[in-house]
């Protein structure tokens, strides 16, 4: 073992596609015989549950999540991202630092642990879930 403690957990992702790292809130579609059932998150007002594990290609593929510890997230290199910044989601999952923070309060999955300022990359995030109260960055 190296060392680390975390929580994967197998859920069922709804959307058509995931791809690994994609930032996950719940879906509508939880009941009694469903575990968790998760999509992409879509807004950084979205309050993210974990991060994929894994790629799924067809809705409702079962797929490893992690929710907690460190998770590699994908991210959009739209504003370069400093070690220590919150990490929100936006279209499809994809991981940015809080973009509007006087719009409304905002939800974000970690703290980012690694800068980077290109798309796609998959950046290590510690999750721990948290608000981004309206006028802070």
């Amino acid at each position: 073992s190296d060392g680390n403690i975390s929580t994967d957990v197998t859920a069922m992702i709804t959307d058509a596609t995931c791809a690994i790292g994609t930032i996950l809130q719940g879906d509508a579609s939880n009941d009694a015989t469903t575990v968790l059932a998760l999509k992409a998150a879509t807004a950084e007002t979205t309050k993210p549950l974990a991060v994929a594990l894994e790629a799924t290609t067809v809705a409702n593929q079962k797929a490893a999540v992690r929710v907690n510890s460190i998770a590699l997230v994908l991210v959009n290199g739209t504003s370069a991202i400093g070690i220590g910044d919150s990490i929100c989601a936006t279209t499809a999952g994809v991981g940015v630092i809080s973009t509007t923070p006087d719009a409304a309060q905002q939800w974000a999955i970690g703290y980012a642990l690694a800068p980077s300022t290109a798309s796609g990359d998959l950046i290590p995030v510690l999750i721990d879930r948290h608000l981004i109260v309206k006028g802070t960055a």
